[in-house]
């Protein structure tokens, strides 16, 4: 099953599956080991009793060999061993010289040595153990006793089917009970109010989900009553910026289709409309611009469309472009480029950025005044930093000259032709880049812009 396609049922049923399977197997185990031990224990007692009553056999038979001879035991082996190892007698090998010495043996070493010892050892080929009991007799002779048992992987592989069976139960009883618990668990949440996650009882370990996506759904209303207040200003200035040059070109118009404009007077005409009509095709590219750039913050994929930007490259084109509009202003330009300024992003925002950062220090500086364009990179950051000499901004304005369509003097908003929207521009496509824009400015000196990219 795929991770897609799994289910809290199934899951459940793995979970008890592996719980109940390793229990069964552990218990069995522990079953068989314990039985093991146990089986051990009862074989020792009894091979050491009947070895004492053998004892006390020898002691009265005359005939010792003929004596063991005649136990006839069929499940014990006894074996008497002479003092030097020598197998005097053997119940399951009568020729006794076939057999090696015994003295070796751990059983037999410790009744010599403390009057009766007792060891055990596995057959691979019977899968058996066999048990051994020696002890010590009055003449010096060792009597050992060894009897045969299964092995504790018998004992384990005996209790092996029933485990089976009982895992086959558990696996049925598994998916009866995963099944009732995923419906009990998932019950909760197939009546889920999101709109008001706090109004649902639930259980107190989710609380903090349903405050979380409480919380979200806020933040989800706020932006949205947000984005409408901002789409609802941005539509009201761009119909108020609309309106001034499309009443102009209108009412020209009027005027040259009802023949009412002197010869005179049509250079001047023809002029305004141009003009305004330049004006509109200026907004209409801001506007086009700033949409751009909310698709592509919206979007959130910088990564797929990122390429290394020479900085210097396109500071060089817009500097050139804007050469014709610098000299009617009467404004120097300079561009200084200092280490390595590739930055990683989309090259036609940062084209956008530069372009109307460079615009915004030419328009609003004073005729003879000077802008300069310095770019510093470094290891860990390119400074992009645009400084004029103009009008400059008091203190109460720096902070809203980002603002679309603010103006600092709307009175003369018309002489200096600006859209409103260039800072903005250079403010959104920055934040784009994850760059931080700060801005200095002296009222009547001048203003400076920084921008900083990080690597």
């Amino acid at each position: 099953m795929t991770a897609g396609t799994d289910t809290l049922s199934s899951r459940i049923i793995r979970a008890i599956l592996i719980i109940t399977t390793a229990t069964v197997v552990l218990c069995a185990s522990l079953a068989a080991w314990a039985l093991y031990d146990s089986m051990g224990e009862k074989e020792y007692r009894e091979l050491r009793n009947a070895s004492l009553l053998i004892e006390q056999g020898l002691s009265q038979a005359k005939n010792p060999t003929a004596y063991l001879s005649s136990l006839g035991t069929v499940e014990i082996r006894v074996t008497w061993i002479a003092a030097d190892g020598t197998v005097l007698y053997d119940s399951v090998i009568s020729d006794t010289s076939l057999l090696d010495n015994h003295g070796d043996r751990q059983e037999v070493i410790e009744a010599f040595a403390r009057g009766e010892g007792q060891s055990n050892r596995y057959s691979d080929t019977l899968s058996e153990v066999n048990y051994y009991y020696a002890l010590l007799l009055d003449d010096g002779t060792v009597l050992r006793l060894s009897a045969s048992h299964n092995s504790v992987l018998v004992f384990f592989n005996r209790l092996m089917v029933p485990s089976l069976l009982i895992v086959v139960f558990l696996v049925l009883a598994a998916v009866l009970l995963a099944q009732w618990i995923a419906r009990r668990t998932l019950s909760p949440f197939e009546n889920i109010n999101l709109d008001d996650p706090s109004a649902n009882e639930m259980y107190v370990e989710l609380q903090p989900l349903l405050a979380r996506i409480k919380e979200q759904n806020e933040q989800i209303v706020q932006k949205a009553q947000e984005a409408e207040t901002l789409r609802q200003a941005f539509v009201s200035n761009v119909s108020h910026e609309l309106k001034t040059p499309l009443t102009v070109i209108s009412g020209y118009a009027e005027l040259l289709k009802n023949d009412m404009v002197k010869p005179e007077d049509m250079e001047q005409i023809s002029t305004l409309i141009y003009e305004e009509a330049g004006f509109m095709r200026m907004l209409v590219d801001d506007i086009l611009t700033l949409s751009v750039l909310d698709e592509y913050t919206s979007t959130n994929n910088t990564t797929s469309h990122a390429v290394l930007v020479d900085m210097a490259s396109i500071s060089t084109e817009a500097l050139a472009r804007l050469t014709p509009f610098a000299e009617q202003r009467e404004v120097t330009t300079e561009l200084k480029c200092q280490g390595d300024v590739h930055v990683l992003g989309i090259e036609k925002i940062l084209t956008s950025v530069v372009y109307n950062l460079c615009e915004n220090a030419i328009r609003y500086n004073r005729p003879g005044g000077s802008m300069s364009l310095l770019i510093e990179g470094n290891d860990n950051e390119v400074v992009l930093r645009a400084t004029d000499t103009g009008i400059g901004l008091a203190p109460e304005q720096q902070h809203r000259v980002f603002e679309r369509f603010y103006r600092v003097d709307d009175a003369h908003s018309r002489e200096t032709g600006g859209t409103g929207l260039g800072l903005a521009i250079v403010k959104n496509g920055a934040l784009y880049h994850n760059a931080s824009v700060t801005l200095e400015s002296t009222l009547g000196e001048g203003t400076t812009i920084t921008i900083i990219f990080p690597r």
